[in-house]
């Protein structure tokens, strides 16, 4: 199973809420109000998810990739995509740098969008794309648009290290944005890099 995107930004932003919710009732007046239908707690859990929201955002936006993969042809090339990583996980280690590559979506219809998975061996060294279905926004996959088309997998010149599962999949909105960070005569991969800077919202000490 690849990873779970929208799951992953959903809980991003829940512990937030949470806390948010269990600050206010430390304040018994807003218990009070709410046992009478106020929205007092939910209305503080919202409070507490804006600094991480806004940060995100405005995080995101200021992102400057050096590499973008942006196919145009459907169904893409798998290989384009394996060489287009390779190549930015190995300018990484050669210039001893950061490098962000932003891996776009294929928008072939209204409500259609073209899968495609990055999968980083670690075992072998190796990173492997293979095209998948056509999916809704909703990310159904569309009956009769999966493909016969083989993977690709290219040996890294570096050894690679990823905390995440070893799938990226990449089909719906904006995409998904990858960081190559040098470290210890290896990369290190970073998941959509414009989340790692914490902000200092409420709550952000509690669990």
């Amino acid at each position: 199973m690849g990873f779970n995107r929208p799951r992953f930004l959903a809980m991003k932003g829940f512990a937030p809420f949470i806390s948010g919710i269990a600050l206010a009732t430390f304040f018994p007046d807003v218990v009070w109000e709410a046992a009478q239908g106020a929205i007092g707690p939910a209305l503080a859990g919202i409070a507490a998810m804006l600094p991480d929201a806004l940060g995100s955002r405005f995080a995101r936006w200021l992102e400057q990739p050096n590499r973008a993969v942006d196919p145009s042809d459907d169904p893409p090339d798998p290989g384009a995509i394996a060489r287009a990583v390779k190549e930015a996980i190995e300018q990484a280690a050669a210039e001893g740098r950061t490098i962000r590559l932003m891996l776009h979506t294929l928008r072939v219809g209204p409500d259609a969008w073209r899968r495609y998975i990055v999968r980083f061996d670690l075992d072998r060294g190796a990173v492997e794309v293979r095209i998948g279905p056509v999916v809704s926004t909703g990310g159904r996959p569309v009956r009769g648009t999966a493909l016969s088309l083989p993977p690709v997998c290219l040996p890294l010149g570096v050894p690679v290290r990823y905390d995440y599962d070893p799938e990226v999949v990449v089909d719906i909105f904006s995409g998904t944005s990858l960081a190559f960070v040098p470290e210890d005569h290896a990369v290190r991969i970073l998941f959509l890099p414009w989340l790692g800077e914490p902000s200092s919202g409420a709550g952000r000490g509690v669990g």
